[in-house]
């Protein structure tokens, strides 16, 4: 098992994930970021707070960056 960090930037704003997460392998380490996205945008756009909302996973192994994962929600009132 790998530890993975996940740092969440949202808005221009990080966050630092600092215990990481153990998984397998980097292919995993990308799937659980790709799964974290849409339920991290859902709960930030649902909270009404922001009408545009940008989230990015950096995905690390502790040395380097191996993957970004990004969602972006816009929303509209017609």
């Amino acid at each position: 098992m790998h530890r993975f960090y996940f740092h969440k930037h949202l808005n221009g704003k990080a966050v630092w994930d600092r215990e990481g997460t153990l998984l397998r392998n980097e292919k995993e380490a990308c799937a659980h970021a790709i799964r974290c996205t849409p339920l991290a945008l859902r709960n930030l756009a649902s909270s009404g707070k922001n009408k545009n909302t940008y989230l990015a996973w950096e995905v690390s192994d502790g040395e380097r960056t191996i993957y970004v994962v990004r969602g972006n929600v816009v929303i509209e009132k017609r």
